[in-house]
């Protein structure tokens, strides 16, 4: 399969999500420190929110709005193959983000790391990923509906990406995704390698992107069976959308551009937005 790309510009991109009731994509950028809302039919891409930073990870609130790991601002120059804007640091955290661009932090006490990654767990509440990227350990934090925020786990290697499947949640440590159910930490797949972000179908498959590599398929096994994108590109997430959750939404930063593999053979796994009652 042949991806087409549906927008550029976008810069470092990253979080894409899907929104069924607007029929639109928003995607972070990491470089840019912007929201972006992609436009499907026009391939446009066009400044949604102004969150500063270094936008990563988000999910889609029940409103219409998002809630975005924030990362702070990491340095991407040496990283991203373009000129890049100057730096706009922020305070590493969570960002809500509300149906008209307003954004606001979550407030809390905790000192957080590098945000990185985020998803809606089956209770309601909300798992992102924290990782420290000098000494390449991590951190899991929660995120109640009220808007508390508490440790999950310490963990003595990286952390990456999380995502939630038919299963339950899953996160991207060392090299390959393990499962985040409740007292289940066993592996998913040990052997997938290293990824980033990765989003399930219906039928609990992993699509995790390889930045330098594209998209390796996982099987509910552990099993790798595909790749989906053989020719290097910077992948960084991705996500099921379309009216019929057969496409494939994939931000590429090497190139600042979204890439989309329609008519996937199954459809994506429906995720379930936050329900804020902060």
């Amino acid at each position: 399969m042949t991806p087409v790309t549906v927008a550029t510009g976008i810069g470092g991109g990253e979080g894409p999500v899907w929104r069924p009731d607007h029929g639109d994509l928003i995607v972070t950028s990491l470089s840019e420190g912007w929201l972006f809302r992609i436009d499907l039919a026009a391939g446009t891409a066009e400044r949604f929110a102004d969150t500063a930073g270094g936008a990563n990870g988000a999910l889609l609130c029940a409103d219409g709005g998002l809630l975005v790991a924030q990362n702070g601002r990491l340095d991407m120059s040496g990283w991203l193959p373009y000129d890049i804007p100057a730096l706009r640091p922020t305070t590493p955290g969570v960002q809500r983000v509300n149906p008209d661009g307003v954004v606001t932090a979550v407030p809390t006490a905790h000192r957080l790391n590098f945000p990185n990654d985020i998803a809606v767990d089956v209770d309601g509440s909300v798992v992102f990923t924290d990782p420290e990227w000098k000494s390449l350990t991590g951190r899991l934090w929660r995120l109640s509906p009220a808007g508390q925020i508490e440790l999950i786990e310490e963990l003595p290697h990286y952390v990456n990406g999380v995502s939630a499947g038919p299963s339950g949640l899953a996160t991207a440590e060392d090299a390959g995704l393990r499962w985040l159910r409740g007292d289940d930490r066993s592996w998913l797949s040990p052997s997938c390698g290293s990824v980033d972000g990765f989003a399930f179908d219906v039928e609990g498959r992993v699509y995790a992107c390889q930045p330098g590599h594209g998209i390796v398929v996982v099987d509910p096994d552990g099993t790798v069976v595909e790749q989906l994108l053989a020719e290097p590109a910077r992948v960084t997430n991705c996500c099921f959308g379309g009216d019929d959750l057969r496409t494939l939404f994939v931000t590429d930063a090497g190139t600042g551009s979204v890439l989309a593999w329609e008519g996937m053979p199954t459809p994506g796994h429906p995720l379930t937005a936050f329900v804020p009652t902060f």
